[in-house]
């Protein structure tokens, strides 16, 4: 779970670079540079990456919790059956 954490601090750390470049392509767009559809189209796979990344850490950070609390409740299992077998 340390190291989940330590990628979402990486997401974090590099937000406000991810801001500055979709400032940065609206910015071209409103201008209507000659190549604003390509502008446009990556603009919008930029962001529709970031949202399934941002969507798999979540997915994986609860399969994480989950297991975690599966992991504690076989522990708890396992011993309280070895202290009926004492």
């Amino acid at each position: 779970m340390n190291n989940h954490q330590s990628l979402r601090a990486e997401i974090d750390a590099r937000d406000e670079n991810f801001t500055i470049c979709v400032n940065l392509g609206k910015d071209i767009l409103t201008r209507e540079h000659p190549r604003s559809p390509e502008v446009r189209n990556k603009l919008m796979e930029l962001q529709n990456k970031r949202g399934d990344m941002m969507q798999n850490w979540d997915d994986k950070w609860d399969y994480l919790k989950i297991s975690k609390c599966i992991g504690a409740v076989v522990l708890m299992y396992w011993c309280s059956c070895s202290n009926v077998l004492v």
